[in-house]
């Protein structure tokens, strides 16, 4: 956008004026087509690894739930077991 309207020089003589994340462009970078270069070759691989962490935190949590629920019905179990001998005693 700034190259379109001939500021993108001037952005880079006084980066002060802008937020810090795009001050880091403007001194990693010299034009858009650069950047958007940088985006074609970072972003699939960056997907990719988000996308495999994402399905591991999924596949945690359902071996975790998994564990959860077959302590809580063992639990369950013994109790019931517990309640029909104290009924046969009394």
């Amino acid at each position: 956008m700034l190259e379109q309207d001939k500021q993108l020089e001037n952005a880079k003589k006084n980066p002060d004026q802008f937020d810090s994340m795009f001050q880091i462009d403007l001194r990693q970078f010299k034009d858009s087509t650069e950047f958007k270069k940088y985006l074609l070759d970072i972003d699939d691989s960056v997907d990719k690894s988000e996308a495999m962490m994402v399905g591991w935190i999924f596949a945690f949590l359902y071996e975790i739930s998994k564990i959860f629920v077959f302590l809580l019905t063992s639990v369950l179990r013994k109790i019931i077991r517990i309640k029909r001998i104290f009924k046969q005693i009394c």
